[in-house]
Parts: structure tokens; C-alpha cells; sequence
């Protein structure tokens, strides 16, 4: 998405990073904003008995990360 900041155009990427306790910190660059890339990132990269905090993001509602973490 390109947003107007002034004059200057700004282009937001998505960016998901994922902190483990302890300070172990992995992030991915998603080319597509959608609830499926999110998704797999998630469940790639995070265990079933993790406990899973996010942002207000819509993008983590998808029926998969809910059902394995709520």
C-alpha cells in the first residue's frame, strides 16, 4: 500500500516478528497482506504450546491460529 505523507509517497510492508522469551527474535517480510501468509508463518515457526500475544490485527483471526492456540 502506498500512503501520502506530504510530499513524499510512503509504501508500508507487512512485517511479522515473532520474540521468543528470552530474546530470540525472528521476523519475515510478507509480499502479500493476507490472513494466509500470516497463517503460515505462524504455524511454521511457532510451537502448539506456545502462548501467542499480537497486535490488533484482523490478520491473526484466521480459522487455523485460533483453533490451534484459543
Amino acid at each position: 500500500q502506498t500512503y501520502r505523507l506530504g510530499r513524499i509517497l510512503a509504501t508500508s510492508a507487512l512485517l511479522v516478528a515473532l520474540l521468543e522469551r528470552g530474546g530470540n527474535l525472528r521476523s519475515f517480510h510478507a509480499a502479500v497482506e493476507d490472513k494466509e501468509t500470516v497463517s503460515k508463518i505462524v504455524l511454521d515457526n511457532v510451537t502448539k504450546e506456545a502462548r501467542l500475544f499480537t497486535d490488533e490485527s484482523r490478520l491473526y483471526c484466521g480459522a487455523q491460529i485460533s483453533s490451534r492456540f484459543l
